[in-house]
């Protein structure tokens, strides 16, 4: 059970002093000797350097601790088990298959003076950790459906492909992403503990594709995220991830009958009520009481506009404006499949990523719970609702609008007042679902730069609340501004029109969503599965002497058994997953691009200005 066992170990167990990794390891020189080994700060390469076996050594141990196995050979929990790949050979005293408890901190090996020092530290290092670690599974399904419950652009997707297309569309992506949720946790399970503990989806990628693998990760997740936060229609909101360009737009929206606001200083206002929001919030299981409302406030808005949309006719004048539809305009036309061009279906099936876009802070997420195992929950429960809302608000709204669907479906009515009640609601889900994601964002930063390149101080304490204040400041102010820096002068304002705000959502979700959702976990899960196989003929491993390989992977001996010994089925269907995911995103950026240039043929730009965009 080697690597099914380290990832229980994260979770943070709460019965094991936990001094016993120190206790027990103190022989091996390399780490016992030198308390810095242990230290709880993020030093990127730290987990790259050691070997993968030491890593599933200490997480085997945490979730006996924790209470996840019902024997020494056999977890609890059933995908756990089918998920099962152990390290080295099947014999009972392999301990990377087969864990063994910690020993009592009453260990009978006398200690030297510095290994008393380092196990004092461990000790600390492991109260402090735990202490952080307080998050539930109920507060992490608040937060996941915060996330990616943004179903208002679900009719737009099915306008685009068609009845049949968005039904089987969503339940291919929901289900891979069923799929994928489980391969990130049962990685996490294997490979974290509090002795060697993974704090976000970089080091997760480290631990097989070192130090590039975590900085690549990292850019990609923090760039992502100021995108989603700073990027969105302004009349038309395409994604849920609340940003101040579409709160903006709402305001203006809002205070039409009596004089509009100006724009920019509606995102001037947005852009500081964000960053107050944010500031208290460093801790998650804290952000989760705020944001479980967003959950309750999206269903009300959901059946209230359904509701309106039942009973109003389609929003002709913004249908207008967005697709270049003129009067008379036709009866309401509603199709099994799309039949229009290839881009435009590629388009819309790429927005329908954005419904997935929470696993790429999972790994985050799970490292502040206090049983990650529990984490199965949280997403089973959040994964089904979205769902189940995006289909049966995406087929209702479609059904009734057609080929006037608006990218945000609250918007589609005509009367002015029910549009204004949808949108009330939606400043307030807009917020903290951009609180949420800003809160990995900056950590991730703090982490490799303030932590790791500068020896800052760690995030919790007070002089870390100082500096996570100035992130949380520049990070909102760099949202804002990071659409119009990043693209040419067409975008100078994203909202300009609404087909363009779901033609650069559906590119950033081939680009880069995509991938943390569907590419990395298979790619993670099929190199964890190669290593696992190529050990089988390894010797015994001990804490105190490291891996006994027969070989290495310099050798082909060693390719050959990762590769085509051991469950070749299981390698073989994430292989597949794997490459069907990249082309997939091949194709994904494909029909961006040519929709983005067919729309910029036909529409105008603006600029920054008093006078909203749309």
């Amino acid at each position: 059970m080697s690597s099914a066992g380290v990832m229980a170990s994260a979770m943070k167990t709460e019965t094991a002093p936990e001094v016993a990794p120190v206790v027990d390891k103190p022989e091996r020189a390399s780490n016992a000797a030198d308390p810095a080994a242990h230290s709880s700060r993020r030093r990127i390469g730290r987990l790259a350097a050691l070997p993968v076996e030491e890593l599933i050594y200490y997480a085997n141990r945490q979730r006996v601790d924790y209470g996840m196995h019902a024997t020494h050979n056999a977890p609890k929990t059933p995908w756990f088990r089918w998920l099962e790949n152990g390290f080295g050979p099947d014999q009972p005293e392999n301990a990377l298959r087969h864990p063994e408890p910690a020993p009592a901190p009453g260990s009978p090996r006398t200690l030297t003076n510095r290994e008393e020092f380092s196990a004092e530290l461990e000790r600390d290092k492991v109260a402090a950790r735990r202490s952080l670690r307080t998050a539930s599974w109920g507060m992490m399904f608040y937060l996941i459906t915060t996330d990616v419950i943004g179903p208002f652009n679900a009719p737009y997707a099915f306008s685009t492909v068609g009845f049949a297309g968005g039904i089987m569309l969503y339940l291919t992506f929901g289900l891979a992403a069923y799929y994928s949720s489980f391969l990130l946790l049962n990685l996490y399970l294997r490979l974290d503990s509090d002795h060697h503990p993974i704090h976000s989806f970089g080091e997760l990628m480290e631990v097989f594709f070192g130090k590039i693998g975590h900085y690549g990760v990292s850019f990609i997740q923090v760039l992502q995220i100021l995108f989603i936060v700073g990027m969105s229609g302004q009349s038309g909101l395409a994604y849920a991830g609340s940003n101040v360009i579409a709160q903006a737009q709402i305001m203006t929206q809002l205070t039409a009958p009596h004089g509009s606001l100006c724009f920019v200083v509606s995102i001037v206002i947005w852009t500081i009520i964000g960053a107050v929001i944010s500031i208290p919030f460093r801790s998650l299981s804290k952000l989760s009481y705020v944001a479980s409302f967003n959950v309750f406030i999206n269903l009300i808005i959901i059946f209230m506009s359904m509701g309106f949309i039942a009973h109003s006719a389609p929003n002709y004048e913004g249908a207008a404006a967005a697709y270049g539809f003129t009067p008379p305009f036709g009866p309401v036309v509603t199709t099994a499949t799309s039949n229009g061009a290839l881009a435009t279906q590629v388009n819309g099936a790429m927005n329908m990523v954005f419904g997935w876009s929470g696993l790429m802070i999972f790994v985050e997420f799970l490292n502040e719970m206090r049983r990650p195992y529990e984490f199965v929950k949280s997403f089973t429960c959040a994964e089904a609702l979205v769902l189940v809302v995006y289909l049966v608000y995406g087929s209702y709204v479609y059904g009734l609008q057609g080929q006037y669907t608006l990218p945000v479906a609250f918007q589609g009515v005509s009367s002015y007042s029910w549009q204004s009640a949808g949108n009330g609601l939606a400043l307030w889900t807009y917020t903290m679902a951009s609180v949420t994601y800003l809160n990995i964002a900056v950590k991730v930063v703090y982490w490799l730069l303030f932590e790791d390149v500068f020896h800052g101080p760690e995030l919790m304490t007070w002089a870390g609340f100082v500096y996570w204040t100035i992130l949380q400041c520049l990070s909102w102010a760099i949202s804002f501004v990071s659409p119009r820096v990043a693209c040419p002068a067409q975008f100078q304002v994203i909202g300009t029109a609404i087909p363009q705000v779901q033609t650069i959502q559906a590119l950033v979700g081939a680009a880069f969503l995509l991938q943390f959702s569907y590419t990395f976990p298979p790619l993670m899960q099929l190199s964890f599965d190669v290593q696992a196989d190529a050990s089988k003929q390894d010797g015994l491993y001990r804490p105190d002497t490291g891996p006994n390989r027969v070989d290495n992977w310099s050798e082909w001996s060693r390719w050959r058994r990762g590769l085509f010994t051991g469950r070749i089925a299981f390698k073989s269907v994430n292989l597949i997953y794997l490459l069907a995911s990249l082309a997939t995103c091949a194709l994904g950026i494909w029909g961006s691009v040519e929709t983005i240039k067919t729309t910029f043929e036909t529409s105008a730009a603006t600029s920054f200005g008093c006078a909203a965009p749309v």
